[in-house]
Formats: structure tokens, C-alpha cells, sequence
């Protein structure tokens, strides 16, 4: 009978210390839970705390360069970078300029002269070339010197009518009417040296002062009017070769 008591009394003591470890372990387990769970709030806050100041961030990054756009295009050239100069030369030539090449090249001093940078061609034409051959055909509008318009691109400046004439100068003034030649002709400043029709191409095979190395009498160059948008500013009149003249003279 002893025995068996002690049987049961060891049994209940087993019993006893694995229901404390029981115990013991789930409390321990939930313990941990716990901790788990605040320290997962803890990062949820943090998470949120860094995100809400990266999304912060990025709007001030946003709103920054946003600022900086707005000073940059109220303090920039107005002119686009790919807008090309036009202008009428204000120096008057007889037919005699030295080919293509040769009136090129008083476009390009009289550019250098006025400060005005990149390559200008003489808006000119003969047996040799023409606009339509020789010239940068711009995506972007072609400009005077004083901002306006004469066209929004080289299909508009070879269309036939212009948004405006070509009327100033490499020096930015308006061209003006020189005294009337002694043979009673219009005045020479409100004519140019083209023979090129609207569409940049040769006008005439034959007038274009010799291939323009002839100021004779006896030979003819085709020419624009300069009050003209229409074709008229480029094609529609002719003058003997030793008359003055001027040159369209186009950035490329």
C-alpha cells in the first residue's frame, strides 16, 4: 500500500513539473509573440515614418526642379536653337559677285561684322546651284533679327507666301530706298539678286549675271522685291547686270 502511494506520489510530482514546464514553455512562446508583435509595430512605424519622408522628399524634389524650369525659360534666349537668321544685306552689289561662293562670302562677312555667329549662303541661284541644292533645310523657324517671323520652317519659306517680308538688315534696321539710279529705275535697296523661284530651285537658266560674274549692261540677273510675301520676293522682276542690287542672306 506504501509503495503504491509512492508510485502515485512520484507520479503526481512528474506530473506537476511537466505541466509547469508546460507552462513555462507557452509562456515563454507568448512572451515571444509579444515581443514579435511590438517589435513589428515598432518597424511599421518606422516604415511609415519613412515613408511618409521619402514621399516628402520626392515632392521636394519634384516641386525644385519644377522652379528651376520656370527661371531657366523666363531668363533664356527667346530664340530657339534651332531657329535659323534671315536678313537682306545692307550693302548693294552689281551682278558681278563672284559666283555662289563669292556672294556667300559677303553674307558671311557682313554676319561676322554684325556679330552674328553660325554660316549664312546668299539666298542665290545659277547653272552651278541653288537653295534647294546648297542650303540646311530647317525644322525650325527662320527669324529676323528682331525676333519676327519670316517663316516657321523651310516648307513655309519655300511655300510661296511668307509670314513676313524680309525687310531688316544684318544691323537689325529696316532697309530703306536709296536715291534712284541715274537710268530712272526703282531704288535699288527694295531689289535683291535671286534668280531663284519661291521654291528655293534655279528661276532662269540664263539670268543670272553670267553665273554672277559679269556687272555688264548687256546680261541680266533675276531679282526679288523686298515688300513682298507673295513669290514676288524672291522671283517676278530682272535688271541689268551693273545696277546695285542687295542679297537675301540665310543662316544655315
Amino acid at each position: 500500500m506504501r509503495s503504491e502511494c509512492r508510485s502515485l506520489e512520484q507520479a503526481d510530482r512528474l506530473g506537476w513539473r511537466t505541466a509547469s514546464a508546460l507552462v513555462g514553455c507557452l509562456g515563454l512562446f507568448t512572451v515571444s509573440l509579444l515581443s514579435l508583435a511590438a517589435l513589428a509595430g515598432g518597424c511599421g512605424d518606422a516604415y511609415n515614418a519613412l515613408g511618409s519622408r521619402e514621399g516628402e522628399d520626392a515632392g521636394d524634389t519634384d516641386a525644385e526642379p519644377q522652379a528651376e524650369d520656370a527661371g531657366s525659360e523666363s531668363s533664356s534666349d527667346p530664340v530657339d536653337a534651332g531657329a535659323k537668321y534671315v536678313f537682306v544685306s545692307s550693302a548693294l552689289f552689281t551682278g558681278n559677285l563672284g559666283g555662289l561662293e563669292g556672294a556667300d562670302a559677303k553674307c558671311q562677312a557682313l554676319a561676322a561684322s554684325a556679330g552674328l555667329a553660325g554660316a549664312f549662303r546668299a539666298w542665290l541661284s545659277d547653272s552651278t546651284g541653288s537653295p534647294a541644292t546648297r542650303f540646311t533645310r530647317s525644322a525650325g523657324p527662320y527669324l529676323l533679327l528682331n525676333g519676327t517671323i519670316v517663316a516657321n520652317d523651310w516648307a513655309q519659306l519655300t511655300s510661296g507666301t511668307l509670314a513676313h517680308v524680309i525687310d531688316r538688315t544684318e544691323l537689325n534696321v529696316l532697309a530703306t530706298p536709296t536715291a534712284a539710279p541715274s537710268d530712272g529705275a526703282a531704288p535699288s535697296i527694295l531689289y535683291v539678286w535671286t534668280n531663284t523661284l519661291e521654291n528655293g530651285k534655279i528661276d532662269n537658266l540664263s539670268a543670272h549675271c553670267s553665273d554672277w560674274s559679269l556687272a555688264s549692261p548687256s546680261v541680266y540677273g533675276n531679282r526679288g522685291y523686298i515688300p513682298s510675301v507673295d513669290y514676288g520676293w524672291t522671283t517676278g522682276t530682272n535688271g541689268p547686270c551693273q545696277l546695285t542690287s542687295a542679297l537675301y542672306c540665310v543662316g544655315q
